[in-house]
């Protein structure tokens, strides 16, 4: 039994040793492995073909009914997971030969046996978004051309196979095609909430005419306090009138142009504001008396330019409020998003077994001495729809192409902690 013992704390050497130097974050070089920019170049080339081909096709009537593409974003998440794994089985069966009972062999044996496994998984996760408008003009730029190679790209297994856009776009534009569904007042993706209606705001042109009358006449207050009033004024400007009335404006869907224009106030009425506040401090530092009605002149007339501006922002608010009453309701597109999920595994694995077979010892015992694999698991997720446009002509991912990617990573993981 002491040999027994001495074999088993072998074996577990043996394994902690072989297994020592396998428990490292692997990197990304699988079977699998591609470079991202390559993978963007297939998307981006995919989408072209896919997508904007299909602005470009006509009805029976010689209308356009794709067209609503090109205001189209895609949103494309791609994961890279390496899983590294590695096993030890030593094992050996010790045989005791016993003395002969007449002319049949006697013996006893006992086995002894370890194992050991380990597993490193390593996940990269990117997330892009891409403009279709802007993707038609770079491919439209014949500077572009030697960068996608006319889109023929270097092999691998994400850029040899065709990702299928093509089907799914032209499936999800059937019912179009059809007229089964058409451009119409449905609630799109990223639409506003309503309007405050004008007549539940106070009246901001009131207050600043009250505050402005203040200030007409200079003879109104004593010179010292007159630098400080205007500076509070102005502030009781910004803070109770500016500011709350473009949080109203920037929560009521009035179009970007239309809010370009009350947001060019608001930053000019604030930017006066500080003007006011600058020359009331110059007012306060300087003990010369010429310099002083100087700067009490200059905070004068930044207020008088900071009212200007709240006035301007005032009026381009009720301008906005009266075109929205007037328009029409917005037509939303016929579909919300469309997306789709491509996974590309590759698994790699070897295994060695040396074989013993000795009168008083056989090993391994188990089927496989020592083996090692690797799973690479690549998951396109690519959502497509219309992204929302803030006021500067910024975009972003719509609600609906955000909840397609999460409900696909949702189902991948659950899919993964159901797989045995």
């Amino acid at each position: 039994m002491n040999a027994i013992s001495l074999m088993r704390n072998c074996l577990v050497t043996i394994n902690l040793f072989m297994l020592s130097g396998c428990v490292v974050v692997p990197p990304q070089d699988g079977l699998a492995r591609v470079r991202v920019d390559d993978v963007m170049k297939r998307v981006k080339c995919d989408i072209a073909k896919a997508v904007l081909l299909k602005t470009n096709q006509r009805s029976s009537d010689g209308k356009y009914p794709f067209a609503f593409l090109t205001g189209w974003a895609a949103k494309v998440h791609l994961t890279i997971v390496v899983d590294d794994t590695s096993s030890v089985n030593p094992g050996a069966t010790f045989i005791h030969v016993l003395p002969s009972a007449g002319s049949t062999s006697q013996s006893y044996s006992t086995g002894v046996g370890a194992g050991l496994t380990a597993e490193a998984v390593r996940q990269e996760d990117y997330e892009y978004l891409l403009s279709f408008s802007d993707l038609e003009k770079e491919f439209k730029d014949p500077t572009k051309g030697s960068l996608y190679n006319g889109c023929r790209l270097e092999n691998g297994l994400l850029l040899e196979s065709d990702l299928g856009l093509t089907e799914l776009v032209n499936q999800a534009m059937k019912p179009i095609e059809s007229g089964v569904l058409y451009p119409g007042n449905n609630i799109g993706p990223g639409a506003a909430p309503p309007a405050t209606p004008a007549k539940q705001l106070s009246d901001p042109a009131g207050q600043l005419k009250a505050i402005a009358e203040r200030h007409a006449n200079a003879t109104a207050f004593e010179e010292e306090s007159e630098a400080a009033d205007i500076e509070k004024s102005a502030q009781a400007v910004i803070n109770n009138i500016v500011k709350p009335l473009y949080g109203v404006a920037s929560t009521s869907s009035f179009e970007a142009s239309c809010l370009a224009k009350i947001t060019n106030s608001q930053n000019k009425a604030i930017i006066w504001s500080v003007g006011v506040s600058e020359n009331r401090i110059a007012y306060d530092q300087s003990n010369d008396g010429k310099v002083k009605d100087q700067r009490l002149k200059k905070e004068k007339d930044d207020f008088t330019a900071l009212v200007n501006s709240a006035n301007s922002m005032i009026s381009d608010y009720q301008k906005c409020a009266n075109e929205k009453q007037k328009a029409r309701p917005k037509v939303y597109d016929p579909a919300d998003a469309i997306s789709e999920t491509v996974n590309f595994y590759v698994t790699g694995s070897g295994s060695v077994t040396p074989t013993w077979k000795l009168v008083n010892l056989t090993a391994p015992i188990a089927s496989t001495f020592a083996s090692i694999s690797r799973k690479d698991t690549n998951t396109l997720i690519l959502s497509m729809g219309r992204p929302v446009i803030a006021a500067d002509g910024s975009i972003s991912a719509s609600d609906a192409m955000k909840n397609q990617v999460l409900s696909s990573l949702l189902s991948q993981a659950i899919a993964q902690r159901l797989t045995p």
